[in-house]
């Protein structure tokens, strides 16, 4: 009768969670395209009447601007169904919750038989992905086209490539993916929870009811198990001023390529050299996009000739994904990650008076934290500051930096140069830039993630680690990653030694922060 309710249950609350997310889908993106229509028709209208008699140029760069209008209009439709396309990966993740409750019911037989349907799982998601990055790519070349929009082109492209690939690995491994990943990964669970049990119970074997505190916040016996941790998820904001107007001048911006508009690619020759070419530029307060020729009329009459607007380095669905990647890799490390609404963190002339910010200066990199607000000792440990930045000086680090919070007699045996080493009353938190194509760079916040709970790039050879660096490892590509690729996980994975790491900080470091005093 048990196994009956959790169905039923299951089978009632993700009816109505989906049936929901659906409906409520489909009234904004009604609502969005309407509003966006006729304000942008009214604006060409007024435009073109008044200008076609007084002043015929302008009047003709209302119609190009009503034309990038339209594509935007279309492109906001194509990323609708997309994203309907790409969320039935969460789907499968709802059924994978069951699985794994169904699983803890019949011990070692439900391991087997259940990691068969876990299995097909994963195989069904792995083919989404391959759907959403091919259709990433198509969008990417289609609309890089009809904008001339060169680099865009060259990003699409990759997504092309990576989607290819990634149907590839699909043909090779969706074998093993049904037949083993499923049942290695009720094992790894189970093995999970034996190092967190063993952690729990070395840190605090005397204080039974802290342990069980600690478990029902962590849903220990539950699925998904994880302790909680908030992500306090953010991204630079710069609103069309002076200093706006200085960085892009000092070419250490490009709005042009940030907006999606004609660009020269960030002076790169492909779309994959540089972290500064997926941002959004829109008028504050909304989600339109600037046009072609106010950014121009910006760069040429200054701040105030056009209407304000905002440039991030990251789309907001870009980083949700980011976010998502880490959700679903973080129970690896029994660890669950929320989040509540991406904010802005905005930079201007006071903040960075001497441009250390954009591109990043690494050695200034704790002074952002300042302001979520961190101040190097009693913070809250379990609220990870995640900024995502537009670009590293010289691109050092390439992609993501972290500033941890390891104060003695904690030793961790990460090998650290002696350039880095710091006071450990750091204001802790990880920034980060996004990058084509998103098949390879997704888990490059959860890496991060990674390095702030007490992981480094020691002892990860190879492609199939989460923690694996380019920089830092002896091997790309080894036996193992073909296995674990093929037959085990079909991504990247944290290990059982990074679970005995990120629990062996929580115990020693974030006890009084994270695990319930």
């Amino acid at each position: 009768m048990t196994l009956l309710v959790k169905v039923v249950t299951w089978v009632i609350v993700t009816v109505i969670k989906w049936v929901t997310y659906l409906a409520c889908k489909i009234v904004m993106i009604v609502i969005k395209v309407v509003v966006k229509f006729v304000i942008r028709l009214l604006k060409f209208l007024v435009t073109f009447l008044v200008c076609i008699f007084t002043d015929p140029l302008e009047a003709l760069k209302s119609i190009w601007e009503f034309w990038k209008d339209i594509l935007d209009i279309i492109e906001d439709i194509f990323d609708f169904y997309k994203e309907l396309v790409c969320n039935i990966i969460e789907y499968f993740n709802d059924i994978k919750t069951l699985n794994c409750s169904l699983t803890e019911s019949f011990g070692w037989l439900g391991r087997v038989l259940f990691g068969f349907v876990d299995g097909v799982a994963t195989t069904a998601q792995h083919l989404v992905e391959t759907v959403c990055d091919l259709l990433s790519g198509v969008r990417d070349i289609v609309f890089g086209i009809l904008n001339l929009n060169g680099c865009r082109i060259s990003g699409g492209l990759t997504n092309i490539g990576t989607g290819i690939g990634h149907a590839i690995l699909y043909v090779f491994g969706f074998a093993g993916w049904i037949l083993v990943s499923g049942i290695a990964n009720n094992v790894r669970k189970k093995k999970l929870k034996e190092i967190i049990d063993s952690s729990l119970k070395e840190a605090f074997g005397d204080n039974k009811d802290r342990i069980e505190r600690i478990k029902d916040e962590m849903r220990f016996y539950s699925c998904p198990m994880g302790l909680p941790v908030e992500i306090d998820a953010r991204r630079m904001a710069i609103r069309s001023d002076e200093y706006l107007w200085e960085l892009h001048v000092g070419g250490n911006i490009d709005l042009f390529a940030l907006a999606g508009q004609i660009n020269g690619c960030a002076g790169k020759k492909w779309a994959t050299q540089t972290a500064s070419v997926l941002g959004e530029v829109v008028y504050t307060g909304t989600d339109i996009r600037v046009s072609y020729f106010d950014l121009k009329r910006f760069i040429k009459e200054g701040p105030g000739s056009v209407p304000e607007f905002t440039v991030y380095p990251i789309r907001l669905d870009r980083f949700e994904n980011f976010l998502r990647v880490a959700k679903e890799k973080g129970y690896q490390l029994g660890l669950e990650f929320s989040w509540g609404t991406i904010r802005d963190y905005t930079i201007d002339r006071t903040f960075d008076p001497n441009n250390r910010f954009i591109p990043m200066d690494k050695p200034t990199q704790d002074e952002v934290f300042a302001n979520f607000p961190r101040e190097g000792i009693n913070d809250p440990l379990c609220k990870v500051p995640a900024l995502a930045i537009f670009q590293y000086l010289n691109d050092d680090p390439a992609f993501g930096l972290t500033s941890w919070f390891r104060p003695p007699p904690y030793e961790n045996p990460c090998p650290v140069s002696q350039d880095r080493i710091r006071d450990y009353k750091r204001k802790s938190g990880l920034t980060f830039t996004d990058r084509i194509p998103a098949f390879v760079f997704k888990t490059v916040l959860v890496h991060e993630l990674g390095h702030y709970f007490g992981l480094c790039h020691k002892n990860h050879n190879g492609l199939e680690y989460i923690m694996f660096s380019p920089e830092k490892s002896d091997k790309t590509v080894t036996g193992n990653t073909f296995l674990m690729y093929l037959l085990l996980s079909g991504g990247p994975f944290f290990t059982q030694n990074d679970v005995k790491e990120t629990w062996r900080w929580l115990t020693q470091v974030a006890a009084d922060s994270c695990l319930f005093p």
